[in-house]
């Protein structure tokens, strides 16, 4: 009996602990419900925002060369890598861009954009393409000249034996071959822009000419006694704007603007030998015992170098006080300040001076205030006294190209401002200033060939 009360008492405790258990279970599900009710929403993600369509505003130069590869700069918004430039008709094709930021990228132009030839010009839509990411918007007009079909003659250069006559065409990246006697023509197809020409012979008496490029790296020899025309090409820096070889030694000197140097380079495998830097944008060479004369288009000084180590020396320069015979400037001579660039150089092994063509001397301050002081012709010029001697002025015209043929003592000048040749009489120009105002002893007018296009203005009344 004692034993069933223990199990009823046992029985009972379990109901009540179970009932006690139910009830804390009921409010806590009711608790836990309350707390689910009253809970916030679970935050929503905010909507991605979309992505900006890239947008072309711009693009500069409005109006470039297909003569060399060229440079873009590209403006607009939401630029981003990746995009290619749309080149329209007449050329239709992409280009890589390089984006530096949101508005700003650049691309470059190929050397090969080809127009036909009596096409002048073409107007280009320019827009942008994108693999992947919004459709680009926006358009540019870019204006690109035919360069590359219209020769320009710049430089020539005399075969040694006096029977070919080798004339550069920068924009058309062409050499001519012009026979003196028959007058036929042979093209010769060069590197990208040639911009100076010279033959030599080398010590074993071969005739030879070289090319150098202003856009090309490379100075490009052809053996002028070899039955097919293949170049050599040998290694130089690019931009070269000025040429000189000495044959016997082996030695080429280029003039190049990139860095404002001349180099010495062995022609059999291009190893420079010195460099030196010079004045700003050197072009005009010359050699003469021993020195190079480097004529700067900036500062309108000659820089002497030595050619066997590059060392140099006192620049020449005119001086107040240089005579000036012939042209506005005549009066002027005690006012001169400083000299205009040198187009070119000429030595004269002969006579023992150097001829420059150049605008003339500078002209300063003046009781006449006379501040228009072009005055063009060609100056003499003493190396070994490092001195420009005398200028004679022709008061007209843009005197450009020299050649002297020393044998005759003849110095020819030609004039791309008046479309002419002057012939003069170089040992006048040497001899003393009244001998120089007779020096010139012909005129020779170059007219343009007939089918030369032309700019014609028609007025309406």
């Amino acid at each position: 009996m004692l034993a069933g009360r223990r199990v009823a008492l046992v029985m009972g405790g379990i109901r009540w602990w179970g009932l006690i258990a139910g009830v804390l279970g009921g409010l806590g599900l009711a608790v836990v419900g309350i707390r689910q009710r009253g809970a916030p929403p679970p935050p929503v993600a905010a909507p991605v925002p979309a992505e900006p369509r890239p947008v072309l505003r711009a693009v500069g130069p409005k109006l470039t060369s297909n003569q060399t590869s060229q440079p873009l700069s590209l403006h607009g918004e939401a630029l981003v890598p990746g995009l290619k430039l749309v080149l329209g008709a007449p050329f239709s094709r992409e280009l890589p861009l390089t984006v530096v930021d949101a508005g700003h990228a650049y691309a470059r132009l190929p050397t090969d954009l080809t127009l036909p030839v009596g096409t002048f010009q073409a107007d280009v839509q320019l827009s942008l393409a994108a693999s992947t990411g919004p459709r680009p918007a926006g358009t540019a007009r870019l204006t690109v000249v035919n360069d590359a079909a219209f020769p320009d003659l710049t430089a020539l250069a005399l075969a040694p034996d006096g029977r070919t006559l080798f004339v550069a065409s920068p924009p058309t990246d062409t050499v001519f071959a012009l026979d003196v006697a028959s007058g036929q023509v042979e093209s010769l197809a060069v590197g990208d822009g040639p911009s100076a020409l010279a033959t030599w012979k080398d010590k074993g008496g071969r005739p030879w000419l070289g090319v150098a490029h202003q856009s090309d790296a490379g100075l490009w020899l052809y053996a002028l006694d070899a039955p097919e025309r293949k170049p050599r090409v040998v290694p130089t820096p690019a931009g070269v704007w000025g040429l000189e070889v000495e044959g016997a030694r082996g030695v080429a000197y280029v003039a190049e603007h990139v860095r404002d140097t001349v180099h010495a380079l062995a022609l059999e495998d291009g190893r420079e030998r010195w460099s030196a830097p010079v004045d700003p944008n050197p072009r005009a060479l010359a050699r003469w015992k021993g020195f190079l004369a480097v004529g700067s288009l900036q500062t309108g000084q000659v820089v002497l170098l030595r050619q066997d180590d590059g060392r140099e020396l006192a620049p020449l320069v005119p001086k107040p006080g240089v005579p000036i015979v012939g042209g506005t400037t005549e009066a002027y001579s005690a006012q001169v300040m400083g000299g205009k660039a040198p187009r070119a150089l000429v030595a004269s092994e002969r006579l023992g001076r150097v001829f420059m063509a150049s605008l003339g001397p500078n002209v300063g301050p003046n009781a006449q205030r006379m501040e228009v002081s072009a005055n063009s012709g060609v100056a003499v010029l003493d190396l070994d006294r490092q001195q420009v001697v005398r200028h004679r002025g022709f008061g007209a015209g843009v005197t450009e190209g020299l050649a002297l043929d020393d044998r005759a003592g003849l110095l020819y000048a030609a004039d791309i401002g008046l479309g002419q040749v002057r012939v003069l009489d170089a040992k006048a120009l040497v001899e003393g200033d009244a001998q120089a105002k007779a020096a010139v002893l012909q005129t020779l007018p170059i007219p343009v060939s007939e089918d030369t296009p032309r700019i014609l203005s028609i007025i309406h009344i």
